[in-house]
């Protein structure tokens, strides 16, 4: 379920870069601003959880729900961009999901 939610950021990452110089004004930057901050994220996401899988200590369970966190935030300040770029639902599904995957996260 955890690759399933980084795939999907992924997805959405490639969605805005679709959207081109569109001007997203609001909260946004640029495209690769955009881009940068989810690629950052999930990246840490994942390096969180992959060490969690090798030793499930409490200081690497903290570090994921640290690292879901920080995920979720950075999706939740992104989530007016993503109104712009016309993909406000998927993305709001996705930060929906990763709240949900935290919420799930037991250590």
């Amino acid at each position: 379920m955890k690759s399933l939610l980084i795939f999907k950021a992924l997805a959405i990452t490639f969605l805005f870069s679709a959207c081109g110089d569109d001007g997203l004004v609001n909260d946004c930057s640029s495209v690769l601003e955009i881009n940068q901050t989810i690629a950052a994220e999930t990246g840490l996401l994942n390096t969180a959880i992959t060490n969690f899988s090798t030793d499930q200590s409490q200081e690497n369970c903290d570090n994921v729900v640290g690292a879901y966190n920080s995920y979720i935030d950075a999706l939740r300040g992104l989530q007016g961009c993503a109104n712009e770029a016309g993909v406000g639902t998927e993305f709001a599904q996705s930060l929906s999901e990763a709240e949900t995957n935290l919420s799930d996260f037991g250590c």
